[in-house]
This record gives structure tokens, C-alpha cells and sequence, in this order.
């Protein structure tokens, strides 16, 4: 990579990422320290990025969930974190889009956030239009949160507007709570949806090989709430809500999809409330679970 990085360098990079000079690697991985877009349940999402990273260290080696160790196949780099120690809430998506990095089709770019909204100037600046997997239990599109339209609970409304994101290819997986506002919303744009208890009757791999049907030829944007799970597997997110996905269906998804996937967020972790790390550690593990699978199809091990 080149040595231009305007990223804070973190003191403990993902589980199975290096350094390759100027080669450019299979999977780029960034983090979004901030909250900016938070507050209507708990804060505490700036923190995310960081014990991500801690806790896909904890392992004894690099692995997928199904034994595959993608550091010996794919190139792996972790920039750091956006530089947002000094910059205002209001100016923190100007600040992201300057300093995210250039999407690349033939990479695998993995956001670590941050709360939800931090997708929306992610998904801005790649300046393309994008099929979403969009895994909450929140559809997250609401017009706007307390006269804030760039609350996490707008986030895909935003980035639906902008054009970017195509509601004819967008999927939302794991949905348990929306407001009435929402449920007109995905009606009037025909937003696909499998809610929780679809999940339940379907089966994770139905739900998954549909969703893929759905996106058709579009390049694929997974973003990944932590809240899409039960509430009892991740008491450290922001918004936790009963009657979610377990995480084995999730890592399950991650791994189906991962093949097909271009780009990806995770997003909501708090290490507040979680003092035993579970939720920082399910997150860890989808995102090794992400980027080893992902390495592991295009290598063509799978």
C-alpha cells in the first residue's frame, strides 16, 4: 500500500492483515471511529472499530468459522481509522469522503463502524449504483430522527435518495421493528424484505439464495448491523431488540454471500453494556468469516 495514508494507525491491526508495500491486497479494511449519527437508544458505536479489531485477534490462528486460513491465499490490510479526533459531528461525513479509500472492483473493501449512518457517505462517494443487503432489525428509513435527517435511523432512506442504492435490488434481512412510516416507505419502493420470522420459516440458505436472485448483475453492498441479532447474542449493540437472528444463522449468510459481495459494513458495536466482549467478539468473527470467505472463493477453494 502506498505510504500516503492519511488513516491513524491503530495499535491492533484485524486478525491476519499486513503489510505489502505498494501491492495492492485482496481485502482493504478501514474503520470509522465515531457516533455521530446515534442517540436514539444508547452511544458508545465510536468504540466499535476498536474492539472489533481486538477481538479478531483472540484466536489462536486466522480462520474462517469452517477451518479455512485465507491468510495463506489473500492479502489482507488494515489502514486504521479516519482521522476524527478534532472534527465537528456536522462535518464528520466530509471528513469520511475525503479520506475513505478508493473503491476497487477487484477488492474487497470492509468498512468497521461506527454507528449506521456512517455508510451513508461511504456509499456516496464510490459514486455507483449499488445492490444492498441491507441485515438489520431496523429498515432504517425513516425521513428523519428528532429533526436529524442523518440519524442512523435514516441511513437507508439517504442513500436510497441518492441514488446510489437501487430499492428494486435492495433486500433488507432480519427486520423486526419498524416504525409505520418505514413499512409505507419499503411498500411505495418495493424494497424487498425477509423479515426475522421469514428467516424462521425459510431457512437462512432460502433467504440468501433469493436475496442473490434479487440483486441480479448489481455490484453487492452488504451492510451489517449488529442489532440483526438476538438481543441475547449481542447485548453491546445500540439498538438491541428480542426475536432476532442467531449467529450462526448470520455467519451462515456471511459465508453464502461473501463470494458476491464487493463491499461491506459492520456497524452499532458498543463495548458499553458488554462487559464480557460477546458482541465485539460475534462481530469479529462475521468479519473474518467475510473477508476469509470471500478470499476463499476467489481463489476458488470453495
Amino acid at each position: 500500500m502506498s505510504q500516503n495514508n492519511p488513516f491513524i494507525q491503530v495499535p491492533q491491526p484485524f486478525g491476519g492483515s499486513g503489510s505489502y508495500n505498494d501491492e495492492k491486497p485482496d481485502v482493504v479494511i478501514w474503520g470509522i471511529p465515531t457516533d455521530c449519527g446515534a442517540g436514539s437508544h444508547r452511544t458508545g458505536a465510536s468504540q466499535g472499530p476498536r474492539v472489533i479489531r481486538e477481538a479478531s485477534n483472540i484466536w489462536n490462528t486466522v480462520r474462517t468459522s469452517s477451518g479455512f486460513p485465507f491468510p495463506q491465499f489473500g492479502k489482507v490490510v488494515d489502514l486504521g481509522d479516519v482521522d476524527l479526533t478534532t472534527t465537528p459531528k456536522e462535518d464528520v461525513f466530509k471528513k469520511v469522503a475525503a479520506d475513505m479509500p478508493e473503491y476497487l472492483p477487484e477488492q474487497l473493501m470492509l468498512m468497521l463502524g461506527g454507528d449506521h449512518s456512517v455508510t451513508i457517505p461511504v456509499i456516496q462517494k464510490t459514486e455507483m449504483s449499488w445492490g444492498m443487503i441491507y441485515m438489520d432489525a431496523h429498515p432504517d428509513v425513516i425521513e428523519d430522527y428528532q429533526g436529524f435527517s442523518d440519524s442512523h435511523a435514516c441511513t437507508l432512506k439517504r442513500v436510497i435518495e441518492s441514488g446510489h442504492v437501487d430499492p428494486k435490488h435492495t433486500v433488507i434481512i432480519g427486520m423486526r421493528a419498524p416504525e409505520s412510516e418505514e413499512v409505507d416507505f419499503i411498500k411505495q419502493q418495493n424494497i424487498t424484505v425477509f423479515t426475522a420470522w421469514d428467516v424462521q420459516e425459510m431457512g437462512i440458505k432460502e433467504v440468501c439464495r433469493q436475496t442473490l436472485e434479487i440483486m441480479a448483475n448489481q455490484p453487492i453492498y452488504l451492510s451489517l448491523d449488529m442489532d440483526v441479532l438476538d438481543a441475547s447474542c449481542v447485548p453491546g449493540v445500540e439498538n438491541p431488540e428480542p426475536g432476532g437472528l442467531s449467529s450462526r444463522e448470520v455467519l451462515f449468510a456471511c459465508h453464502f454471500l461473501a463470494g458476491n459481495i464487493r463491499a461491506c459494513d459492520i456497524v452499532e458495536v458498543t463495548d458499553q453494556c458488554d462487559p464480557a466482549g460477546l458482541t465485539a467478539t460475534a462481530a469479529a468473527r462475521i468479519a473474518l468469516d467475510i473477508v476469509g470467505s470471500y478470499i476463499q472463493r476467489k481463489n476458488n477453494k470453495i
